[in-house]
């Protein structure tokens, strides 16, 4: 029953994660250990709280192509959402769009 009780956090740093599930203490305490930089003591601090933190998949850029300019806000503001630099749009010389993004 322990292992169904943990929780994975993914995607953020151990400091990061501390403090989206709401435990700032900890987060607080994470920066604050000496010898050990922010994410490594926020790890372990997790972990002996009974929380483990998975490393982040790495990104990677990938394309699509699309038939309109609305087609491709669509596909844009689909989630996940994407952030400034993730994304690059080309017209083609047929009329449809490119789209190149990172997820």
């Amino acid at each position: 029953m322990g292992d169904m009780t943990r929780r994975s956090v993914l995607g953020a740093s151990a400091a990061a994660a501390a403090a989206l599930i709401g435990s700032e203490a900890i987060a607080q305490e994470a920066k604050a250990e000496e010898g050990q930089s922010a994410e490594q003591a926020g790890r372990e601090k997790l972990r002996s709280a009974g929380l483990s933190v998975a490393p982040a998949a790495p990104k990677k850029w990938n394309t699509t192509t699309r038939n309109t300019p609305q087609d491709v806000v669509t596909f844009v503001n689909a989630a996940p959402a994407q952030v400034a630099g993730e994304i690059s749009v080309t017209r083609r010389a047929d009329g449809t769009y490119d789209i190149f993004y990172f997820l």
